[in-house]
């Protein structure tokens, strides 16, 4: 699978959804989605794992890494559950399962 390409659909969605880019949170989507995709990793048993060695990646702390992606939707949950056609709560989790979801599909994997 190429990078570029899910780089490419995971910001198409962000942008979709009105997710600001200047947002740390908007840069930490991105990157997580592809780790998941790229290792094979079960998104919705690694969160921890995914918080770890992403935010290794990108020079910071599990804790502020989940703040800053937790802050990035905080104000679009209507909105996201409008595009995916859910009524649940939107959680850290649950996005980025959403997330990975959709671009795989976008991506035909």
């Amino acid at each position: 699978m190429n990078e570029k390409m899910l780089e490419s659909k995971t910001k198409k969605i962000l942008n979709d959804l009105n997710i600001q880019i200047n947002l740390k949170g908007y840069r930490y989507w991105i990157e997580s989605v592809k780790y998941i995709i790229l290792n094979n990793k079960t998104k919705y048993l690694m969160i921890k794992e995914i918080y770890i060695d992403v935010s290794r990646k990108m020079n910071t702390t599990p804790s502020r890494f989940e703040r800053a992606l937790r802050h990035s939707i905080e104000n679009r949950k209507v909105q996201i559950q409008e595009y995916f056609g859910i009524n649940y709560s939107i959680k850290n989790s649950s996005f980025i399962a959403l997330l990975v979801d959709k671009v795989k599909e976008e991506c035909e994997i």
